[in-house]
């Protein structure tokens, strides 16, 4: 590929750069659980129970006693709690996430074949058709076709991608057209 290419594609597809992350705040982690309508029904049923509690305690004796509302303040706490925990949580991994992604983004060069020969690029510096060299344990920041490659098998682990811990045999294209003909 040479430069005018180069900048043709990268006007024509974009450039290679990931989302900015959007960072999620604490109290939007802590009201998302309440978009559940098995958790509202669960409130709801506390907030009745309390109101039950302290009414039937008040007909029957012409007092509120805050005894007689127990069982709804124990289920709106186990609410509180649980959801407390669980932003904290989702908060926490976040962060993490933050920090690898911003680690990834900065560590990471490729050598790409552009004009006949090899150049080390950043991976936001790819564009499609760009041939992209490839050594074991590399990453890829892109989708890619497979041209060519030395050896009986490409192994690929795409667990940060797709969550699947499986690691996948990958082929070239000649090779899957010859399978999709039926040859082999």
């Amino acid at each position: 590929m040479n430069d005018k290419q180069i900048i043709e594609n990268r006007q024509l597809y974009g450039n290679n750069q990931r989302e900015e992350f959007k960072e999620t705040s604490i109290i939007e982690f802590l009201l998302d659980p309440f978009e559940d309508p098995m958790l509202l029904i669960l409130v709801g049923a506390a907030v009745i129970s309390l109101i039950l509690g302290l009414l039937r305690e008040y007909l029957t004796t012409g007092e509120l006693c805050i005894e007689a509302a127990y069982e709804g303040l124990a289920i709106l706490l186990a609410v509180i709690v649980v959801d407390l925990v669980t932003a904290y949580n989702n908060y926490k991994k976040e962060q993490e996430f933050k920090k690898l992604q911003e680690c990834y983004n900065t560590t990471h060069k490729y050598i790409v074949i552009r004009n006949s020969k090899e150049n080390e690029i950043d991976s936001e510096d790819i564009v499609v058709g760009d041939i992209i060299k490839l050594n074991y344990g590399s990453q890829i920041p892109v989708d890619c076709v497979l041209i060519k490659f030395d050896g009986q098998s490409l192994r690929v682990d795409e667990s940060s991608i797709t969550g699947e811990s499986d690691i996948i045999t990958k082929c070239t294209l000649s090779d899957v057209r010859r399978n999709s003909s039926g040859d082999l």
